[in-house]
């Protein structure tokens, strides 16, 4: 899981990772690893479902596939954004970000997934 379980109330501690479950020989997609909110306490306890069928489960979104065609999006990128902008002055950081803006707005279809020819 990766997430603190125990939230020390000494606000010069840092929370800690106590729980940690040991496997061999298990697929990840038999087990369901979740946190127990329920209880109010310095320790949120966690809990694994292991099962005999596959959990589904949902594919985490991303910006980008295996697929991204890097040279097309940086050459279209590379041609419409302009990069000489002085930010010496809150107004110049102000157009900048409304330059930005503006051209979200008009390619904001525009994603880096091009695929690759």
């Amino acid at each position: 899981m990766g997430e603190p379980t125990y939230w020390p109330s000494d606000p010069n501690k840092t929370p800690d990772l106590l729980d940690f479950f040991v496997y061999k020989s298990i697929a990840t997609n038999y087990m369901q690893i979740a946190a127990n909110w329920d209880l109010s306490s310095d320790h949120t306890p966690i809990i694994t479902t292991l099962c005999t069928h596959v959990f589904c489960k949902p594919q985490p979104p991303g910006l980008t596939t295996s697929k991204t065609d890097w040279n097309a999006f940086r050459a279209h990128t590379d041609e419409r954004i302009k990069l000489n902008i002085k930010l010496k002055h809150p107004d110049n950081i102000d157009e900048a970000v409304n330059s930005f803006t503006c051209y979200k707005k008009q390619h904001g279809n525009l994603h880096p997934n091009t695929l690759r020819e």
